[in-house]
């Protein structure tokens, strides 16, 4: 188990490997693989250099929601984990159904379908009275308390490395692999059954091919359970979700290598998203 004092005697490697990973995302380059040159590197301290990535960020980009990853178990099987990963959304890389985005805006964008959720002004409530203590209340049982709407969303991964990605640290560190976020439709909470949210099919094409389809239930722990896992997680990592982030519950079905081309994703009930990569 990684110290407060591991952690401490480690700040200027952390800081100098966050730095280098905030350089080269702001300069359109490949990330390092930060195992390389620090292999030992815990998980915990991966979550302090993705945080002190965020905020060297956050000095040009502002924040505007959460993301989760590697959050079913086919994924988790890959990086020897059997639990998620966390990471932050900027608003400089969110768009809108029928967006046009340069694939050069990427080094290697790959695209996933996911619900999106955005949040009410109860979640503030909540954080704002909470004992720091106390345990963390968001559950599977009360999480859409704290939501104001769904949309489908195709995000795009960028997992552009010096080399091939296969530790959960290296992909934390680089928070977790983020590119960009599509939004579609929101729906307004009142609007749907979140008993159903499991059962909603999706179907991705390009050019108006099918190319693959998934399901609201291909998170471990289904929609419910991986959005009240995402809000925990990220007030555990000294982030304070509020009214309007949006949070996303991780990939559902295959993921798509980013071509030149349209791609859209059909939800059944909860409408559709689209995206042109030039």
């Amino acid at each position: 188990m990684t110290t407060i004092n591991d952690l401490d005697k480690n700040v200027k490697k952390i800081q100098g490997l966050a730095g280098g990973l905030a350089s080269q995302w702001l300069a359109g380059e490949r990330r390092s693989l930060i195992t390389i040159d620090w292999p030992e590197c815990t998980l915990q301290q991966a979550y302090k250099i993705q945080s002190d990535f965020v905020s060297e960020l956050s000095k040009s980009e502002s924040i505007s929601g959460y993301k989760a990853a590697v959050s079913n178990s086919a994924v988790q099987k890959m990086f020897a984990t059997t639990v998620p990963a966390s990471g932050i959304l900027f608003a400089n890389n969110a768009f809108s159904t029928g967006a046009s985005i340069a694939l050069n805006r990427f080094q290697q964008p790959i695209l996933e379908t996911e619900i999106g959720y955005k949040l009410n002004a109860n979640i503030e409530s909540l954080f704002g009275a909470l004992d720091p203590s106390s345990s963390l209340p968001v559950t599977a049982e009360n999480v859409f308390e704290y939501v104001d709407a769904i949309m489908p969303v195709i995000e795009i991964a960028d997992v552009g490395f010096s080399a091939r990605l296969t530790s959960l640290v290296d992909l934390v560190s680089a928070n977790t692999a983020f590119g960009g976020y599509v939004l579609g439709e929101e729906f307004a909470l009142s609007d749907l059954d979140i008993k159903t949210l499991d059962t909603i099919a999706i179907g991705m094409s390009k050019d108006g091919e099918p190319i693959g389809s998934g399901a609201g239930g291909d998170t471990s722990g289904g929609q419910c359970g991986s959005l009240a896992w995402l809000i925990n997680q990220v007030y555990s990592l000294g982030y304070r979700p509020k009214a309007g982030d949006y949070l996303l519950t991780g990939s559902l079905g295959k993921v798509y290598v980013g071509q030149t081309g349209v791609y859209e994703a059909v939800y059944n009930g909860l409408g559709r998203v689209d995206v042109t990569l030039t």
